[in-house]
Order: structure tokens, then sequence, then C-alpha cells
């Protein structure tokens, strides 16, 4: 809330403040705009009326200055009458004394000549001070904005990227669930087969079926608590903080603060326990119900069957003795079956998903510096800058002896709002030639592939803003820039694109949104080949030694932050695929 942020209370949830003092904070920046334009004021007044008295200070010094100069250009004249009339009379004057009433007389016409000067100083200071009271009596109050932790883009990043990790630890921790589940009941059914004597010799001895069943159920209750006391610590400590550190090399954030959830553990402990105890009880509730002598006796084998491969003589033939034996016990117990297909298949879909997002973003980063992106370096520019320090910085950018070429582009900053949806921040490019802007930028439609061309009738977006606005050709999105109405802007074409939001204009249609003239504030520059780092630092260092220039900086800087980024994604890919 910035400077309402004193009035509003922090001690509820956040979203409870801001419904709650809405209205509050509304009243509270209703008044604050006149109450600090009376500081402002105030401020200036206290520090003008300092100059003031300074200036009547300086005046009064002068003054005092201008009197003592004419009493000693008084006492001056009558040194020189007094000589005057000693020379008429015929009496010796000494040379010291003509030299002295000379050097005298220079010293006060010097010592006039600097009073003069101060006298101007002070004139000219007085103006200002007029003026400056004069600014300071027509100042308008300023204009407040109210945002929400939203606006800021780095929060609404880091959020949006916590989001794509809570959506993994959503879905696959259920199919691994099930896995185990699967392998749970395979293993209890296996270790129940095993023990069919032991059991059958219990029930003779006279052990009631809860008594025998206990082992089995102790067992597996036991097997279930440690294994879950081993993830809960592993999971509750190792992935956050391997993932957060990941995240944390792009945002400047504190250490990671681990978290132990009771409701999870829990949720986790319960399933673990009922897929053991419920796969084991399922298992024995045959043999429970058999006789001793019936347990006793070894298991008859499954009887085997016809499978369907066997019908299909082409294939049947050709198999040797173990494969057909492989392929009928695969039908012949049908559990496991289920377990090594469902399991083997659900990770390995797992392990695919997993190298496949890796490969799916691997090649962003090439795709946007070198299909879509062609420049080498933007430069912004001071909007205050003259045409002499224009001059001087084109001088010194074409003399660089890697300089290529260069395009004057206008860029604004403006958020796009749409209801229902989260507002987002996209940066206007109009470039002031149409014509050269495809040798410095491809706008490439996100489907055919396909070169558009910019259009006076709208605008050009990139696909995920498209996705993320649910924005579709010929529709009008609102954008806003900072203190100024929502302007309509009609969208003509969705173009690819993986590196922030843009939308893209010609000069007319510029013009005719915003109702003003677009301010070419960036250059975008192309070097004949690719530079170092070293090099890269010179030519920044040059530039910037241009009053025009106020930061230089090389879309290879911008490349290395997106490696950065795809580099703490595969943090969480490899952690999905190994975890398979």
């Amino acid at each position: 809330y910035q400077d309402a942020d004193k009035e509003v209370s922090y001690s509820k949830g956040y979203k409870q403040v801001i419904k709650e003092n809405k209205a509050s904070v509304k009243n509270v920046l209703a008044d604050r705009p006149k109450e600090r334009l009376a500081a402002i004021q105030e401020e200036a007044n206290d520090k003008l009326s300092e100059a003031k008295e300074k200036i009547a200070d300086g005046k009064k010094q002068l003054q005092e200055g201008f009197n003592q100069i004419d009493a000693a250009k008084n006492q001056l004249a009558e040194q020189k009458a007094n000589l005057a009339l000693a020379e008429s009379m015929g009496q010796p004057v000494p040379e010291e004394v003509a030299t002295q009433l000379a050097e005298g007389e220079a010293e006060l016409v010097k010592q006039e000549k600097e009073l003069t000067q101060k006298q101007t100083e002070i004139n000219e200071s007085q103006k200002e001070v007029e003026e400056q009271e004069k600014e300071v009596a027509e100042m308008e109050a300023p204009e407040y904005f109210v945002t929400d932790r939203n606006g800021n883009p780095s929060y609404t990043e880091f959020s949006d990227n916590a989001d794509r990790i809570s959506s993994i630890a959503t879905v696959f921790p259920v199919f691994l669930f099930m896995i185990a589940a699967l392998i749970c009941l395979t293993t209890m059914t296996r270790m129940v087969d095993e023990k069919r004597g032991e059991i059958g010799t219990l029930k003779a001895l006279g052990y009631s079926n809860f008594e025998i069943a206990q082992k089995f159920i102790i067992y597996a209750s036991i097997a279930s608590l440690v294994g879950s006391g081993l993830g809960l610590v592993i999971g509750f400590n190792v992935f956050p903080t391997v993932i957060f550190n990941a995240y944390g090399s792009m945002y400047n954030l504190p250490p990671v603060i681990i978290t132990y959830y009771l409701s999870y553990s829990l949720q986790s402990v319960i399933v673990a326990v009922l897929c053991t105890v419920l796969s084991s009880l399922i298992v024995l509730r045959v043999d429970l119900l058999s006789t001793p002598s019936v347990l006793m006796r070894p298991k008859a084998p499954k009887p085997g069957k016809r499978i369907i491969l066997e019908k299909i003589p082409f294939i049947w033939t050709r198999l040797n003795f173990n494969q057909k034996v492989t392929a009928r016990n695969l039908f012949r117990y049908k559990q496991r079956m289920l377990m090594t297909i469902l399991g083997i298949a659900g990770c390995m879909a797992m392990i695919i998903t997993g190298f496949g997002v890796k490969d799916s973003i691997g090649d962003i980063v090439n795709i946007q510096f070198s299909k879509i992106w062609h420049y080498d370096a933007t430069v912004t520019f001071d909007p205050d800058a003259t045409a002499e320090q224009t001059k001087e910085y084109e001088k010194t950018r074409d003399s660089l002896e890697s300089y290529q070429a260069s395009l004057p582009l206008a860029q604004k900053t403006v958020e796009v709002s749409k209801k229902g949806y989260k507002t987002q921040e996209v940066t206007i490019d109009t470039p002031k030639d149409t014509q050269s802007f495809k040798n410095f930028l491809s706008l490439l439609d996100y489907k055919t592939g396909e070169e558009l061309a910019l259009k006076e009738t709208g605008g050009l977006i990139d696909a995920k803003f498209e996705t993320l606005l649910n924005v579709k050709l010929e529709n009008v999105i609102k954008a806003r820039a900072t203190g100024n109405e929502e302007r309509d802007i009609k969208v003509t074409g969705i173009v690819e694109n993986y590196a922030m939001h843009f939308i893209y204009m010609t000069p007319e249609y510029y013009e005719k949104v915003f109702s003003e003239e677009p301010e070419y504030n960036v250059d975008l520059i192309q070097f004949k080949y690719k530079l170092t780092e070293i090099e890269e630092t010179t030519i920044a260092e040059s530039l910037m030694d241009s009053d025009k220039a106020l930061n230089v900086s090389f879309t290879t800087q911008i490349s290395k932050a997106m490696r950065d980024t795809m580099g703490s994604l595969n943090v969480v890919v490899w952690v999905l695929i190994v975890s398979a």
C-alpha cells in the first residue's frame, strides 16, 4: 500500500485485510494527495525562505561593501587633492606616496568590480527563487495508485513457478501410491502363499484366525510405518531444499523454511498402512477360511490355459520353449501381470514425461535468440538528451569496428487486464522502420510458422499471452500505461515468442491508440560477428560514455538468465525421473 501502509493492519490474513480495508484505504488515499502536496509545499517554502534570508544578508553585505568603497574613494580623492596642492606650492612629493595612491586606486577598482559581479549573482539568485516560488504555488497534487502484490511481475512469476511445482506434486504422487499398492498386494500374496503350511499348522493347533492374521498385519504395518517415516523425512527435507535452491538462483530469497504439514503426513501414513494391511487381509481371507488339512497340503498350481497368442500360429510357432512358458505365465498369474504392466508402464510414462518436459523446453533459448530475435544489443536512451548528445552517440556507435546495423524502437510498458484473469505486464514495441524490422525480429505465426506483417489496423501479440488471457484473433484487449486511461488494442495476429510478453504495432496504429507519436527510446543493434564477454564490456563502456545512453544490455545476458531458468526446471525434471 506504500504510503497507506501505516493505516492498514496486516495482523490478519493478506486477502482478508484487503477485503476489510479496501474502503478505508480509498478513504485514506482520498485526502493523502492534498496532505502530501501541502507537506511538499511547506518544505519547499521553508527552503525558499532560507534562500531569501541568505539573499537579504548578501545584499546587506554588498551595500556595506559599496559604502566602504565610497568612503575609500573619498579618502583617496582628498589625498590626491592634497598632493596636487603640495605640488602647486612647489613642495616635492615622495615617489612612494604616489605609488601607494595608484595601487590603492587600482585595488578599489578591483573590489568594486567583484562587488558588482556578486550583486549580479545575487540578483540572478533572487530571480531563480521567485521562479521557484511560482512553481511551488502552481504544483499539482500527486496521483496515487493502489496495487496489491500481484501487480509485481517478479511476485507473479514466482507464484506461477510455485503453481507449476504444485501441479506436478498433485498428479504424480497419486500414481506412485497406486504402484506401491500393487507392489504391496503382490508381495503379501506371495508371502501368504509361502506360509500356507505354517498357517494350516497354527489352525490345527487351535490358534484363532485373528491370532494367525496378527503376524501378517503387524509385519505389514511395521513396514508401512517405517517406510512412511523415511519417506516423510526425505520428502519434507530433501525435495523442497533441492527445488527451492534451484529456483533460488533466479530470485533474491531467504533460506527455505522447512514446514512439516501434519495433515499431509497423516494422509500419507494412512494410505500406506491401508495399502499393505488391506492387501494382507484380502489375501489372508481365503486361507483363513480353509481347513488345516487343505492348507498343510501343497497348493495346486493354477491350471494352464490356452492363450490368444496360441491361436496365431504365425507368431506362436516361432517362439522357443521359454518364451512360450513366459507368455502362458503372464496370463496364468493375472495379478502379477497387472502389477507388471501398470507399474512398469506407469513409471516409464513418468520417465518419458520427465524427459519430454526437458526436451520440450531445451531448445527454447536457441529458438528465441536465433530464430526469433536477430539483434545483439539494446541501448536505452535518455528522454531528455539533446540533439548534440544524440549525434555524439550515433558517431560513437557507427565507429565501432563490429557495428553492422541499428533500428530505433519505441518501447512502452503497459498492463493488460481481463476479468477473471491475472493482470499481465506487456511491452509494446513500435519500430521506426517497419520494413527493416524483420531483419531484427521475426514475426512468425505460432501455428504455421508463416511470417506476419505489421498492420495499421491492429497489433500482434505473442502466443503465451494469448493463452494466459484467452484472447483470439480480432479480439480487443484493454491496456493501461502508468497514469493513463485504458486503451483498446485490436489483435490482428498471434506470433511465436518464448521470453516475456510483447505487442507489436506500427507507428501509425500506436498514434491512433495512444493519441501521441511514439517516443523512440531504444536502439536495437546488430554486430557483424559474435562478441566475447570482454568485447561486450568494452562496447558497453564506450556507448555509456555518451550522455544519450542510459543502459546497454546484450541478448547474451538475457539468454544466460533464461538458461538459468531452464536449469532450475531441469532439477525438478530430474527429481521426477529419479522418483519414477
